[in-house]
Formats: structure tokens, sequence, C-alpha cells
């Protein structure tokens, strides 16, 4: 009797055994699938904060070219400004060069006639 008995505390010794090792495998699968879900969600977080920090960077760099982009049209806008401002300067000497000119025949036209006047009437004493 006590040889079964014997037996029979062995083979329920044994499921306790079984049964905490079969635990403690799930305690440790448990704990290897925790590890891996919070190594998980570090490399989602830092995948999302490099993503933002991306996103940061392209809408400097658009800031950035935009800017340029507006202070080149600005000098564009400054240059065309001082290019029409020297044309108008040029046509207002070209234009008060043929005034003076035209002035200058205008008082050689009016010399000649009136020369051509006075030596009529000189000739018309000296008759």
């Amino acid at each position: 009797v006590s040889t079964q008995s014997t037996g029979k505390k062995q083979i329920e010794s044994q499921k306790e055994t079984q049964k905490e090792e079969i635990e403690k495998l799930r305690q440790a699968q448990n704990e290897e699938t925790q590890k891996r879900i919070e190594n998980f969600m570090r490399e989602r977080e830092e995948l999302e904060k490099n993503h933002k920090l991306q996103g940061l960077e392209y809408a400097h760099q658009l800031s950035f070219l935009q800017q340029t982009i507006e202070t080149q049209n600005q000098e564009i806008q400054r240059l065309q400004n001082i290019h029409h401002h020297h044309q108008q300067e040029r046509e207002t000497e070209r234009e008060r060069e043929n005034g003076h000119e035209e002035r200058e025949r205008e008082l050689r036209e009016q010399f000649e006639r009136e020369r051509e006047g006075v030596e009529r009437e000189l000739e018309k004493e000296r008759e």
C-alpha cells in the first residue's frame, strides 16, 4: 500500500512540477511578448518622431524657398523699376536734345530771314 501511495505522491509531485514549469514558460513567453510589444511601441514612437521632424524640416525648407523666391521677386521688381526710370531719363534727354536742335534750327531760320531782310534793305539803299 505504501508503494502505491509513494507512486501516487511521485506522480502528483511530477504533475505539480510540470504545472510549475508550464507556468514559468508561460510567464517567460508573456515577458518576451511584453518586451516585443514595448520595443515595437518605442520603434513606432521613434518613427513618428522622425516623421514629424522630417515634416518640420520640409516645412522649414519650403518656407525658406518661398522667402528666397519673394526676395528675388522684390529684387527683380527693383531692377525693373530702375531700368524703367533710366529709360524715362534717356527719353527725356532725347526730347530735350531734340527740343534744343529744333530751337536752334528755328533760331537759325529766323536769323537767316532777318539777315536776308537786312541785305535786301541794304541793296535797296545802295540803289
